[in-house]
């Protein structure tokens, strides 16, 4: 008999157990609702208050599967929010093309060892930005225009300069993006954007005027026309050379979003921003704190500016809050699984000033690792991180009920109709009436192999079990119909299942 042919004989459509991989698990979405961890309250918290919470579990542990239910639950108040009371979620763990921007601008051998807090704010901006273009350009939520209109002066002139920091899309997008928020704010018709693009244009008409109605004759016109072209050619030439001199600078602080050289794809080009910048006059700039790099406060205080300035915007859209979710660490090129390279990648986000900012919630999935790492540090670590006043589950842990639940929940989600056999009903007699069983259930001996996993993890508990459907499988014939598994496959698969983890 083979898996496929047992799972049907029980009314099941699918194997619950086959996956290994959360993110690509076809089971999972269907019963996100149905089994929670016991901590579960302490890492979503009071969707309306964002908070920050630390989790640190093995492989396997359910670590993406939290945050999927974190995604789901999140969107399910977005949907049921009082108007301003909505959550911004970012989901910042896509590394692999964030890390290999930032490593092709420093050209380290180690660039994981010089990621900065301002890296990080940096990246979460990127993301939370560029998704707020998308919505406001796509004219959602439909109020924003009036909102946006409705910001002060030196606000709308912040976002217009976040926007054209962090906005990452293709080039070919960029101006177009662009525009259409300046607009919207009603920053397009400014004296600077006449300045630079009519004022080039007009000069050689007017003067085309001038000589058509004989005016060449009069001095006084002519030393005009000769100063309006000097303004209309030797002023957008200065704005030029000065805004890729800013651009460059500013850039040259924010390698994690700066496109190396002519290369294409998303980010932001020093091209592009000193066009951006032509439209900013030069009072508006000096009066901004801008980028640097550097491992001090003013560095890190530009960032924060910038993140101010974002959830003032947001709060405008009807956004209360911002939630960042951080998962997969483990999964970038450059990090690739080992522990170190994980810590380097976290270690400067431990930060009680991020953590703890207003209306700003960190949900950071991490590996076991990296808490091993943290115990390891001193003093300052601990006085700048503050992990006391933040909520940390360390390490994340499964009950043998809790992973029964889980497990029944999966069978569900795969059931063909509401005769299909439920957990209990997969084993014989011979499960309920052993030693494990103690004469009473299957449930009983079930739990009684769930507490003997190490580890204790959904993981762990899918191999078990796929390998007692294998092992029963390969011990019946095919034509037996339906059949049920005993105790000594059960005990089988679990001796094989413990050896092979040696």
């Amino acid at each position: 008999m083979d898996a496929d042919e047992f799972w049907k004989s029980h009314g099941i459509e699918r194997d619950p157990f086959a996956s290994q991989d959360a993110a690509q698990d076809y089971v999972l979405p269907k019963c996100l609702e149905g089994v929670h961890h016991p901590q579960w309250d302490r890492i979503l918290g009071d969707p309306s208050y964002p908070t920050t919470s630390l989790v640190f579990g093995e492989k396997g542990s359910g670590k993406t599967a939290i945050r999927l239910q974190i995604l789901k639950n999140l969107a399910e108040y977005n949907e049921s929010a009082e108007p301003g009371e909505k959550i911004l979620v970012i989901e910042y763990e896509d590394f692999n093309p964030i890390l290999d921007t930032f490593a092709k601008n420093l050209r380290s051998d180690s660039p994981l060892s010089s990621l900065l807090l301002q890296d990080h704010i940096d990246a979460i901006l990127s993301i939370g930005v560029t998704k707020v273009v998308n919505n406001i350009t796509a004219g959602a939520p439909p109020n924003a225009a009036a909102a946006l209109k409705k910001l002060d002066d030196g606000l709308k002139t912040d976002f217009a300069l976040l926007t054209a920091i962090y906005d990452s899309v293709e080039r070919e997008r960029f101006h177009g993006r662009w525009y259409s928020v300046v607009k919207k704010m009603g920053l397009g018709k400014r004296l600077r954007m006449f300045l630079n693009k009519t004022l080039p244009y007009a000069t050689p008409l007017i003067g085309l005027v001038l000589a058509g109605v004989g005016c060449w004759q009069i001095p006084r016109l002519v030393y005009a026309w000769v100063a309006l072209a000097l303004v209309g050619f030797v002023h957008p030439i200065w704005r030029c050379l000065t805004s890729i001199s800013r651009s460059r600078r500013i850039l040259q602080a924010m390698p994690i979003i700066r496109l190396p050289g002519s290369q294409g794809g998303t980010g932001r080009s020093i091209r592009d921003l000193a066009w951006a910048l032509r439209h900013f006059s030069k009072k508006a700039l000096d009066g901004r704190v801008l980028p640097n790099r550097s491992r001090d406060k003013i560095a890190e205080e530009a960032r924060y500016h910038f993140l101010r300035t974002f959830q003032t915007v947001l709060k405008a859209l009807g956004f209360s809050g911002i939630v960042v979710l951080i998962d997969r660490i483990d999964e970038p090129t450059l990090v690739a699984g080992d522990p170190e390279k994980m810590w380097f990648l976290m270690r400067n986000i431990f930060d009680n000033k991020l953590l703890k900012h207003p209306d700003l919630g960190i949900k950071a999935l991490l590996q076991i690792e990296v808490w091993q790492y943290i115990k390891q540090q001193g003093d300052q670590f601990r006085r700048k991180a503050r992990l006391d006043k933040q909520h940390v589950v360390a390490p994340l842990e499964w009950t043998s009920k809790t992973l029964y639940d889980v497990a029944a929940a999966r069978l569900d989600a795969c059931r063909g109709s509401d005769e299909s056999s439920r957990l209990d009903d997969l084993f014989d007699d011979s499960v309920k009436d052993s030693e494990a069983g103690a004469g009473q259930s299957a449930n009983r001996a079930l739990l009684h192999y769930f507490d003997r996993l190490r580890p204790q993890t959904p993981r762990n508990l899918f191999d078990f079990l796929h390998e007692v459907v294998t092992e029963h499988c390969n011990r019946t014939p095919k034509s037996d119909g339906i059949t049920r598994i005993d105790t000594t496959t059960l005990a089988v698969a679990f001796e094989r299942l413990t050896r092979s983890a040696l």
